[in-house]
């Protein structure tokens, strides 16, 4: 038995996500989701979406499958999103603050801090970052950084006025949240 035979009996077995690189009339193409069945012809999976939505049944040859990925941590992920997707896409509880009216950026960062809210920060002169409210003065903002898998990636400081957008309550905050919520229950 090849290799890759192995990871898709281990995949189907385990009950867990795999990507699955395929050669396509398009070039390379990733298809997600949950093995069905493979045997030497054909292989078949229960798609998901890259938001871990439900996508189908994809079946492709077995001949232009050219690579397999298990258990990686962007699989884990797309696992928990399908896992999670009511809380994920469920409707988002607005705090008072916001219907106040005229709230400043520090107002937001103290109301964050305050319910310990993670929140993504895209800042002007950065991609962005993921994480939790520490301390704010009139000019800066500490952060606990993490990544979008949930893993702690430092504390970081900023100016207020870099701050570009604030994304609260998003799928993608949610998502770390349960990453987050999950290594907790697991350690």
């Amino acid at each position: 038995m090849s290799l890759f035979y192995s990871l898709l009996q281990t995949a189907k077995e385990e009950e867990k996500p795999v990507a699955l690189r395929a050669n396509s009339p398009d070039g390379p193409k990733l298809y997600l989701g949950y093995l069905l069945d493979h045997n030497e012809e054909t292989i078949s999976l229960k798609s998901l979406s890259q938001q871990g939505l439900p996508n189908g049944i994809v079946i492709i040859r077995t001949t232009d499958l050219f690579g397999v990925d298990f258990d990686d941590i962007f699989l884990r992920r797309l696992e928990v999103k399908e896992a999670s997707l009511r809380k994920l896409y469920a409707d988002t509880a607005v705090p008072a603050i916001f219907h106040i009216g005229n709230c400043s950026i520090e107002e937001i960062l103290q109301q964050a801090k305050k319910e310990g809210n993670i929140i993504f920060l895209n800042l002007y002169q950065d991609l962005g970052l993921y994480g939790f409210i520490k301390e704010v003065t009139e000019a800066e903002f500490l952060i606990e950084v993490y990544n979008s898998y949930g893993q702690y990636d430092g504390m970081s400081v900023h100016l207020i006025e870099n701050i570009k957008n604030i994304n609260w309550d998003d799928e993608d905050t949610r998502i770390v949240r349960i990453l987050l919520d999950r290594e907790k229950t697991i350690n």
